[in-house]
């Protein structure tokens, strides 16, 4: 269990954890499970010593601000930060190793976050509805993204994929009404349906002129951009 030699320090962290329901995990690490009071606003300390941020924990905190997270934290549990409207600001450890599904669903305010270079895997819905998302880079190491991922992000502009990636999940990049171009890596061996259904602004998508085994027959579905094979 994480220990403090500076005891005032330590009075802090128990402080900042008894704001949330928590269960103690065999490694003696915590799992939050939810922020006792939904309405507080501003900025939100996660304490050292969280291992997990779990199911919901932010769920509908709508006057969240910002969010500070430790270099303890490996997980980000399913829907943790869903529905935070009002979230402009997170910075996430290099410790983050799992990021699962619907992470940041409908955090309308985000504009932009940087994903650790430990992830290999960007679940279904992480990012779904981040309708204020302007420029992602997902870090070399990636593997997958997952569906409907990136659903809705309609400011993304930017996006760039790393060579690294092998799975893009059915309708992962739907509804980006911004972007315009994407690079799809030669590596992808997966593709699932209608990727980028309904992106209107989408002119131009640069792709591997061999696919790999598994890319959809449908993966062009909704989508009027100009393929240009490689």
């Amino acid at each position: 269990m994480w220990r403090r030699s500076n005891s005032s320090e330590e009075n802090r962290q128990q402080k900042l954890l008894r704001q949330f329901n928590c269960t103690l995990l065999p490694d003696g690490t915590y799992r939050t499970d939810g922020l006792k009071d939904r309405s507080v606003s501003g900025t939100v300390e996660i304490p050292y010593g969280v291992s997990e941020i779990g199911y919901k924990t932010f769920w509908r905190c709508e006057k969240i601000t910002k969010i500070i997270i430790p270099e303890t934290v490996t997980v980000l549990g399913e829907y943790a930060f869903v529905g935070c409207v009002s979230l402009k600001s997170i910075a996430l450890p290099d410790s983050i190793t799992t990021v699962r599904d619907g992470v940041f669903s409908n955090c309308q305010s985000l504009t932009e976050i940087e994903i650790p270079f430990n992830v290999e895997a960007l679940s279904d819905f992480a990012f779904s509805g981040c309708s204020g998302l302007k420029r992602l880079i997902i870090p070399r190491g990636v593997v997958s993204v997952g569906y409907e991922t990136f659903r809705g992000c309609s400011s993304l502009t930017e996006l760039t994929l790393p060579d690294t990636l092998e799975r893009i999940g059915w309708r992962c990049f739907s509804e980006c009404g911004a972007l315009k171009e994407l690079d799809i890596p030669t590596g992808v061996r997966s593709v699932g349906e209608a990727v980028f259904a309904d992106c209107d602004a989408l002119e131009r998508v640069s792709a591997p002129s061999v696919k790999g085994y598994d890319w959809s027959p449908k993966w062009l579905d909704g989508c009027k951009a100009e393929i240009a094979y490689r």
